[in-house]
């Protein structure tokens, strides 16, 4: 479906939700839904349409009017955003922008790739800091973003709000009670749940508040082997079993590294739940093995 160039939030909405075949619309339930918006050039980073993924193409004023908007919708098994890689595609959506635009990228093109996240963070929980130009991906740096690239991004992202928290936890320590916000990373939920346990804080560059972390929570207790894949800044890590932690960690920086040279924090006894914080914040907070962690998601049962 092409759009003209300046399409509301509205008139995209109602098209992609709208359209026959395209009936899921962009929640795309038992797909994973999107974790990341990457954006991209039609010209430096492959063509502008691609049969294996939802993408959305910004007119550039070759086959389409300057600003306007194509979306597709097409899912395979398996496709790859830059030839080289599977999981942004996988767990995202990919916007590009068709060969032959000037740069700097033009008001009407910045404009046309903000309404289309803004559009879909009202269908889907994307972080901001998720809304990246392929070039700020560690795994597609031989061809780095360049500026009109990061200011195409940088549009797009001031357009995403920062998702509420999933719930909380309370820390019991030393005779305190902590609340801690978090973001709900489970085995146990919905689709966007399991599939952003593979994703975590990769490529955001801050917590949400000193008080705010991601909790991952697993079906069955077994040993966790974090890493640092893709992260930008240092994380303490928690791993915690029958609400009691058993281990503290705080984990280095891996981004831009290649796997073989990233460390695994390897838990030496089992864990059914990790919570991670700023680095420093377990120190911070006299937060230590045998405290006692309780969860709360709204919609679960309290605990007693």
């Amino acid at each position: 479906m092409t759009f003209e160039p300046g399409a509301t939030v509205e008139e995209v909405l109602k098209a992609v939700d709208g359209r026959p075949g395209m009936k899921e619309g962009l929640k795309t339930p038992g797909h994973g839904s999107p974790y990341f918006v990457v954006l991209r050039d039609g010209e430096r980073h492959g063509p502008a349409y691609r049969d294996g993924a939802f993408h959305v193409v910004i007119g550039a004023g070759l086959a389409l009017p300057e600003g306007a908007l194509v979306v597709r919708r097409v899912w395979s098994a398996s496709g790859q955003i830059d030839g080289t890689n599977e999981q942004p595609e996988r767990l995202g959506i990919s916007v590009a922008v068709e060969p032959g635009a000037p740069r700097p990228y033009s008001a009407a093109i910045r404009e046309a790739a903000a309404t289309f996240v803004e559009a879909l963070c009202r269908r889907v929980a994307i972080h901001p800091e998720c809304v990246l130009a392929m070039g700020e991906i560690a795994y597609a740096n031989e061809h780095p973003a360049d500026e009109a690239e990061r200011d195409l991004a940088k549009a797009a992202r001031e357009r995403a709000p920062v998702p509420a928290p999933d719930g909380h936890v309370v820390i019991r320590s030393g005779g305190r009670e902590i609340k801690v916000e978090v973001e709900l990373r489970s085995e146990m939920a919905d689709a966007r749940s399991k599939d952003g346990i593979q994703i975590g804080m990769m490529f955001r560059t801050r917590f949400d508040g000193e008080n705010r972390g991601m909790l991952f929570e697993y079906a069955h207790p077994d040993y966790r082997h974090f890493w640092m894949r893709n992260c930008r800044i240092p994380i303490d890590v928690a791993y915690i079993n029958r609400g009691r932690v058993e281990e503290v960690f705080t984990m280095e920086p891996g981004f831009g590294l290649p796997n073989r040279s990233l460390r695994y924090y390897d838990g030496s006894t089992v864990a059914d739940t990790v919570l991670e914080m700023p680095a420093g914040w377990f120190e911070k907070n006299g937060v230590k093995p045998g405290d006692e962690v309780v969860t709360h998601i709204p919609g679960r049962p309290k605990p007693s």
